[in-house]
């Protein structure tokens, strides 16, 4: 029975030995995994705090990106109504200036048809004019040669009427030399032809 004891004994000592290596081991297991467990914790808090700090920045971001966009579209949505109210003003002014422009073309096309309507009245009557002055020159030219043919007619009647002229005068002094050389009978002749 000392033995049964001493091998109780020997038991409850390996027991209180297992016991406390197990409570050490266990309190050991505890610790290290609460160590661990408090580094991953520590680890995920300053994780936790590094992407919060991320998320305060992206929501400003995203604050800062909201109002610009909404600045943005305010702009961009009046300056869209600005330029259509443009856009509706320059085709109502293209369209009067096309129509303006339409009416200038069709008037200087019909001042210019006038225009040349007149030219070819022009021409015609400037070579009516030439053809007429042309006619008149040559009447003209007809006339002063009718006159100079005259003139000359004229001037050789003339010549011809001294050269009779002079002629009757020289044949009544031969005449009159020829009774004058003959005597007084032809005087005589002459007088009795005049007495009867």
């Amino acid at each position: 029975m000392v033995e049964q004891r001493q091998a109780i004994t020997l038991a409850k000592d390996e027991l209180l030995s297992l016991k406390s290596h197990s409570s050490a081991d266990a309190q050991f297991k505890k610790s290290e995994s609460m160590a661990t467990v408090s580094s991953l914790w520590r680890d995920f808090k300053l994780k936790q705090r590094v992407l919060e700090e991320k998320l305060l920045g992206l929501e400003e971001r995203l604050h800062t990106e909201a109002i610009v966009n909404a600045d943005t579209k305010e702009y961009l949505t009046s300056k869209h109504k600005s330029l259509l109210s443009e856009l509706d003003k320059w085709e109502t002014k293209y369209e009067q200036d096309i129509g303006d422009m339409t009416r200038d073309i069709t008037n200087i096309t019909d001042q210019r048809n006038t225009l040349l309507e007149n030219l070819a009245s022009l021409k015609a009557r400037k070579e009516e004019e030439i053809l007429r002055d042309a006619a008149l020159k040559e009447k003209e030219i007809f006339e002063l040669a009718e006159a100079k043919k005259k003139r000359e007619l004229l001037k050789r009647q003339n010549k011809a009427a001294r050269r009779i002229q002079k002629e009757m005068r020289n044949f009544v002094k031969r005449k009159k030399e020829i009774e004058a050389l003959g005597g007084g009978k032809k005087e005589k002749k002459g007088g009795k032809g005049k007495k009867k």
